[in-house]
């Protein structure tokens, strides 16, 4: 079972640990971790499409929805996302902020005409979410 906020109330959805898979046997959605085989990642994202009617409802979901739909606070300051693009430092002191209180985030790439299929020239899927599990600062760059 888990626990879901949606509309301001928790919701609990229950889900068995049947996950689809391709003909392959993979995960048909999701795969956890670097072998794929943390199954909690699919898990969640099952329970998560249940919570919405199925999986095509959550198919190219928007972070803040997502995460708001999991944490029942939210960060108290409104974040311009252009003013965080085009301010190194300002997103820096954000994001690092945000990161030591503990909090859980998250990004997303804009759509493509040829959906999820499509890639940036830097290797970013188009349309897909993306969990924020680390940063760290490199030789003068910001790593997400």
């Amino acid at each position: 079972m888990l626990r879901f906020i949606k509309d301001g109330n928790y919701e609990f959805v229950i889900v068995d640990d049947y996950i689809p898979v391709t003909a392959q046997g993979q995960p048909a959605f999701s795969s956890g971790g670097t072998t794929g085989k943390e199954a909690w990642v699919c898990i969640l994202e099952k329970a998560y499409a249940k919570l919405y009617g199925d999986y095509s409802f959550i198919e190219a979901g928007k972070i803040p929805l997502c995460l708001a739909n999991m944490v029942p606070e939210s960060f108290p300051q409104q974040l311009n996302v252009a003013d965080l693009s085009s301010n190194t430092d300002l997103f820096w002191t954000t994001i690092s902020d945000l990161k030591k209180l503990g909090s859980l985030l998250g990004a997303g790439s804009p759509p493509h005409e040829d959906g999820d299929t499509a890639f940036s020239p830097d290797g970013i899927v188009f349309g897909h979410a993306y969990a924020i599990l680390q940063i760290r600062k490199y030789d003068g760059e910001v790593l997400v």
